[in-house]
């Protein structure tokens, strides 16, 4: 009976260090550390912390695309976008080219006027706005750097390489 209750705590171990971890509303995988690719730690996303209205606006006036990274601090798959996909030197050159990126924590401030008027139900959420001002794409929950290039690249008019 001891061997069954250590092969299954084995298991479940296992599984939660792996497989599929729930976090949010949405389930994330975890690709182990040897399947990982190496991230250059130099790329950095200029982010607007804790941004307002203005700055989207602002935004608006210079014809320049937005991105809205709404997040919560306890929310595992927000820190892993900033300890990943935010940290690929590729994502930070498109986004500080190309976008006004601000990054909106749901629970403080007027982040919560923007969670409401954006409509935002879980974390994170991504709105990508366009030129013109116009939401075009959101997504929900973790993303890759390559995913996240790929909306990118859509929100800019540009076809992916």
């Amino acid at each position: 009976m001891k061997a069954v209750k250590n092969l299954a705590l084995v298991f479940l171990l296992a599984l939660f260090c792996f497989g599929v971890l729930p976090s949010c509303k949405y389930q994330i995988v975890v690709t182990p550390f040897w399947k990982r690719q190496e991230v250059n730690k130099t790329g950095k996303v200029n982010f607007i912390v804790n941004g307002q209205g203005h700055h989207i606006d602002s935004a608006r006036q210079i014809q320049s695309c937005v991105l809205l990274d709404f997040y919560t601090n306890w929310c595992a798959p927000c820190k892993l976008m900033d300890n990943e996909t935010f940290k690929d030197p590729k994502v930070a050159s498109v986004l500080n080219k190309n976008f006004v990126a601000i990054k909106l924590n749901a629970e403080k401030g007027e982040g919560i006027t923007l969670t409401e008027t954006y409509h935002v139900k879980a974390y994170p959420t991504l709105i990508f706005i366009n030129k013109q001002g116009k939401e075009v794409l959101r997504h929900e929950g973790f993303m890759a750097s390559p995913n996240l290039l790929r909306y990118l690249n859509k929100t800019i008019g540009q076809v992916p390489q």
